[in-house]
């Protein structure tokens, strides 16, 4: 990636920024399917102080992102409506196309692994019920099953900004109604892509 192509990068990876309230940053980033996103290391740069719990299923990513210095606690777990196990299809490490793939869950192919799974709840409850949490959600299609899990999250407030893949309008009018019932509205929409894009919803 030359330098034009990174500072491009940068400036999407840290948009959500100017919805943050100056004097009033984030102090934890909940970073839901890391994958081959740099939204961690810029978002740190704005914010030093903030803290940052990074999630990715896939482990070949995992180990990838820890030997290039993941600034923050790195966990091997997929982020759903539940706590037990899910199964997930592996995409080629770095790709960030690793997915959720429920139905496939006694599949008998290499490409296909299980793997713990968890709630937003129960991470939120491990960092301690911090305020001015930055969610971050890029998990290939389940966004919405791991909002359901987060419920308790979103009810209390404490979750001031969050970035979303929408994979279509009709999946993201779902989510933005969804949200609405928490307080959340829709802020804006950015990095447009031919099939995806993320879309900005804050208190």
């Amino acid at each position: 990636m030359n330098d034009t192509m990174a500072a491009h990068r940068k400036r999407i990876e840290q948009y959500i920024a100017k919805y943050v309230q100056p004097g009033d940053p984030p102090k934890v980033m909940y970073d839901i399917g890391v994958g081959c996103g740099r939204e961690a290391w810029s978002l740190k740069e704005l914010y030093p102080n903030m803290r940052v719990l990074g999630v990715e299923p896939h482990p070949g990513d995992v180990r990838r992102l820890v030997d290039e210095g993941y600034p923050g606690t790195l966990l091997n777990i997929a982020v759903l409506d539940y706590e037990g196990e899910t199964c997930i299809k592996l995409g080629q490490v770095g790709s960030g196309h690793s997915h959720v793939a429920l139905a496939d869950m006694d599949r008998d192919d290499a490409k296909f692994i299980k793997v713990p799974c968890t709630t937003l709840d129960i991470l939120d409850f491990g960092m301690g019920h911090p305020d001015n949490v930055l969610l971050w959600m890029d998990i290939e299609y389940t966004e919405l099953h791991a909002l359901k899990g987060g419920t308790e999250l979103l009810k209390s407030k404490r979750c001031k900004w969050m970035s979303l893949e929408a994979t279509g309008g009709a999946d993201e009018t779902i989510k933005t109604e969804y949200l609405a019932q928490f307080g959340y509205h829709f802020v804006t929409r950015y990095n447009d892509q031919i099939n995806h894009w993320d879309v900005i919803y804050r208190l």
